[in-house]
């Protein structure tokens, strides 16, 4: 398994478990995370983020494809209250840089 797809089932599982400390300490300080909710600058904003999910609404989160190529990764994934959703991030030095994110709620 490459560090980048370990670096990931860590991140996801830590998403699972709502642990937003540890979501966070995977991004770099000056991230930039995309959504069409908006966009996020920096650690402080990406913690926001996640601050602003609630807590359970990915406890049953599911990898449904995942491509890793070099520096960056591609998912797709679902849970029971969103059918379909799709992240992709870009790491410099082992830190999440940049991440777009997707979803459709059914």
């Amino acid at each position: 398994m490459s560090d980048l797809k370990k670096f990931l089932e860590d991140h996801f599982a830590m998403l699972k478990s709502a642990d937003i400390d540890g979501l966070v300490a995977d991004y770099a300080d000056d991230a930039v995370m995309i959504t069409s909710l908006g966009t996020s600058v920096g650690k402080q904003a990406v913690r926001d983020s996640f601050a602003a999910i609630p807590a359970d609404m990915f406890a049953d989160f599911e990898v449904t494809a995942e491509v890793v190529e070099g520096d960056t990764a591609y998912i797709t994934w679902k849970t029971p209250t969103i059918p379909f959703g799709t992240d992709s991030f870009f790491f410099v030095d082992g830190k999440v840089k940049t991440q777009t994110v997707a979803f459709y709620f059914g």
